[in-house]
């Protein structure tokens, strides 16, 4: 049975009660059979021919053939690489998602008729991409939770104040944090080690994303021939939110470094 307080905060003799393996084992399926059949694809493909890139050529005459070849590729392929890639998007592989929504959502790539159906098939693949690799976030979570020193987190004083305001309103909260384009993945973390039902988790991503992933595609269609605006600005602001990140971690990292050695000095002295 799992002892759990009413805060989410583990008792004495707590379990998950989840078993991992078939997870793992069906998320690496998933990936696979999506890989596979566009492997085959790529390898049939004469992009050689197609693209035909010729000494000289300015960049903006390449990437008019890029768009043609790409331009070319049955949607089905499109929307089959576009969700492997989100797929692949979790904590652990923290490749930014916005940009690609945007690309496949270009007019001149054809995903869509129109702009309703392209919002249809894009958001639809997405979010469910998407909820697969936030559901293979909470179960890496759960395992890296089991660690004892890792699992302590529990029992301190800011996961209790984290908890009880994450029990006020779970679901709510894991959609807006899937709709909010940020970088920062406490809340499924959050969510793992209170133990919040999978099938909550699931559903509450999937409206987040699909929401997010709606106005992305809207918005993108609806700029036509300078929809590739959307795109660039997507990717570059993934790209600044990114660095910042990596540059608040390696500081964070370097005052506990700091720390340590002031400590190890102080014993050194004593």
């Amino acid at each position: 049975m799992v002892k759990t307080s009413s805060a989410g905060i583990p008792g004495p003799g707590f379990k998950d009660g989840i078993r991992l393996w078939p997870w793992f084992v069906a998320y690496a399926a998933i990936v696979l059979a999506m890989a596979m059949p566009l492997v085959r694809f790529l390898a049939g493909q004469n992009w050689g021919a197609q693209l035909n890139f010729q000494p000289g050529e300015s960049l903006a005459q390449r990437w008019e053939k890029f768009q043609a070849a790409v331009t070319g590729i049955q949607p089905a392929y499109k929307l089959l690489a576009f969700a492997l890639y989100m797929s692949l998007c979790s904590t652990f592989l923290p490749m930014p998602t916005s940009w690609i929504v945007a690309a496949v959502a270009l007019p001149a790539q054809a995903v869509g008729q129109n702009v309703w159906t392209t919002i249809l098939l894009v958001t639809a693949v997405g979010a469910a991409a998407s909820v697969v690799a936030n559901l293979n976030d909470y179960h890496v979570f759960t395992l890296m939770l089991r660690h004892r020193h890792i699992g302590k987190l529990r029992h301190t004083r800011t996961y209790r104040v984290a908890a009880r305001w994450f029990s006020k309103s779970p679901f709510l909260l894991l959609m807006i944090f899937n709709f909010i384009p940020i970088p920062l993945d406490v809340i499924r973390l959050l969510a793992t080690s209170y133990r919040y039902p999978r099938l909550l988790f699931v559903t509450s991503n999937f409206i987040g994303r699909a929401l997010r992933y709606a106005v992305i595609v809207f918005v993108t269609y609806s700029l036509r021939d300078k929809g590739w605006v959307a795109v660039v600005a997507l990717l570059g602001l993934a790209i600044v939110l990114s660095t910042e990140r990596m540059i608040a971690m390696f500081v964070q990292r370097a005052r506990v470094l700091r720390r340590d050695r002031k400590k190890a000095a102080k014993c050194a002295i004593g």
